[in-house]
């Protein structure tokens, strides 16, 4: 399960239905995500904003942290998760079952 920032700051990727591994993406300040035309890629080399071209990547350095034992809490069986809108920081909700049940 992959879910991305709504402002494009970061993704989280859950692994093994235990652990988020969070991928924070690369900023860049000169391009606005709303701009209406596109940008070619002469004008990308020019400004120097071609990650291909500078030789860095378009992500930070990547994490992974535990989920229960980063929150304190028991965090097992993931349905879904989800990143808030609104805040300041990227905020993940976490909507999980700490006791599995199937039908049967």
């Amino acid at each position: 399960m992959l879910r991305v920032d709504p402002l494009q700051r970061c993704a989280v990727l859950l692994v093994y239905d235990r652990y988020l591994a969070v991928l924070p993406f690369r900023r860049s300040e000169t391009v606005q995500p709303n701009e209406k035309t596109a940008l070619s890629t002469a004008k990308l080399v020019k400004s120097g904003m071609s990650w291909e071209r500078r030789a860095t990547a378009p992500l930070l350095a990547t994490f992974t942290t535990c989920l229960s034992s980063s929150t304190g809490e028991k965090i097992n069986n993931v349905i879904d998760m989800q990143f808030l809108h609104g805040f300041y920081e990227p905020t993940l909700l976490v909507l999980y079952e700490p006791i599995g049940t199937w039908a049967g």
